[in-house]
This record gives structure tokens, sequence and C-alpha cells, in this order.
């Protein structure tokens, strides 16, 4: 199922096992999620629909980041479901315009953090200040 994100995904992006995310699957907890076989497939929107208390809880900044990483999957999701079908219904329909400068945006400024944040644990090993060692001056 094209869009869909698998129990395994959303097990790494919640930081939760893997068997979890199929229990509450199994309960009706993530609404719109098939068993395809031993796994599951997750739409993307069941997750920030889900009534799961603090499971979805994390440090601001991670809680933000995957809120975002689920909105993004849903444009593509969508944009992928108007390109199939030559159209969407009109409820659906948006401008795509202001949502795609901010994805440039956000792009943009996410682009150094993966590369940032691999080189934190390496400069704390080697001791001084972190900042000093990954901020340019």
């Amino acid at each position: 199922m094209r869009g869909y994100l698998t129990d395994g995904e959303v097990a790494r992006e919640l930081g939760k096992h893997r068997r979890t995310i199929q229990r509450w699957c199994a309960q009706g907890k993530l609404r719109g999620a098939t068993k395809a076989g031993r796994s599951w497939r997750i739409p993307p929107r069941a997750l920030r629909e889900a009534k799961l208390g603090d499971a979805l809880e994390g440090d601001d900044a991670a809680r933000v980041l995957r809120h975002a990483i689920l909105v993004c999957e849903e444009f593509r999701m969508d944009l992928a479901a108007e390109r199939n079908r030559g159209g969407m219904p009109p409820a659906a329909k948006r401008d795509w315009r202001p949502v795609a400068d901010q994805i440039g945006r956000l792009r943009a400024v996410t682009e150094e953090l993966p590369k940032q944040a691999r080189e934190v644990p390496r400069a704390l090993a080697l001791g001084g200040d972190v900042r000093s060692r990954l901020l340019p001056p």
C-alpha cells in the first residue's frame, strides 16, 4: 500500500518496539491500519489522530520533528493520489504553492543537521567546547 508506513517504521519513529505498534493496530488505536501478512500498514494521519497518551511525547524538538514528518508524509500521499487519479475531491484540494515554499524552507534549514548531530558525540569524546567545534565562527 503506497504511502502507508510499516509497523517497523512507526516503531522507529516513536521509539517503541515493533510488537507494541502491532498491538496498537490490533486494538484499533491506529485507525485505518491494515494487516499485511505478519505486519501492519499504517496511514500517517492515524498517528496524529491516535489517542496514545504520552506515547508520542518526548522532548519538544523530537515531538515537533515527528509531527513535521507525519504532515509531510500526508502531503506526499495527497500529491500521489492527485497524480494517480488526475485530481482529488474538491474538499481535499489545496493551494500547493505555500506548502511547497514551507517544505523548501524546512529542507534548507535541516540539510546540515544530520551531519552536525553525528559530530556531537565525537566532539564530546574529544572534550572541549562542542559549540565551537560544530558551529562556524
